[in-house]
């Protein structure tokens, strides 16, 4: 991470998040950040004009999250801009490396490319809902069936949708239709109201 670098004598960044400035950790004398707060600069790289010594801010904590606000800061030796950069007390200042592991960590899985209708990848796809919903599809189903017994159809369609998707999908599979079936009451009612 290259450090963005202070001009002589002016802070980088100026917030009105805090009362404590953030000091040159080498010469103590410099003032980076007047108006410091943690949370809002995350770690950042800053060179100090005086000694050249650089401070970095920390960066997240595993689990925590990025505030909702936030700009991304490269690092900067422009001599014609902006000795110091006021920043929202609501907005916090990220470096390049926190944005990349943020993205890591968050980005969306690639969908399944095919998913074959068969029912080993049927019981695949459950268990894996099943792990990440701590057990709820097995609760689910059993309250599908209790909605089937009373004739509400459409109560299993909307509260649990995946589960009864998994049992409509089974049914295809087991009558090796390449559509669902609506062949009962059931299941056109469900449709009928979810559309």
């Amino acid at each position: 991470m290259s450090p963005l670098r202070q001009h002589i004598g002016f802070p980088l960044f100026s917030s009105d998040s805090s009362k404590q400035d953030l000091l040159c950790s080498q010469c103590l004398s410099s003032i980076l950040i007047k108006g410091y707060n943690p949370d809002n600069f995350i770690d950042i790289a800053i060179q100090c004009a005086n000694c050249c010594g650089i401070t970095v801010t920390p960066r997240l904590e595993d689990g925590e999250i990025l505030p909702r606000s936030f700009i991304v800061c490269h690092s900067s030796s422009d001599p014609n801009s902006s000795p110091t950069r006021h920043i929202d007390a609501e907005t916090a200042v990220i470096s390049n490396a926190q944005l990349a592991r943020e993205q890591k960590l968050n980005h969306p899985r690639p969908p399944y490319s095919v998913f074959e209708k068969s029912i080993a990848s049927l019981l695949r796809l459950e268990a894996e809902y099943d792990a990440i919903s701590q057990g709820a599809l097995q609760k689910q189903k059993k309250a599908l069936q209790t909605y089937s017994r009373l004739g509400n159809f459409t109560a299993g369609l909307h509260k649990y949708p995946f589960a009864w998707s998994c049992g409509r999908f089974r049914r295809m599979i087991r009558l090796n239709s390449p559509v669902m079936p609506v062949t009962d009451y059931g299941d056109a009612a469900a449709l009928t109201r979810a559309c």
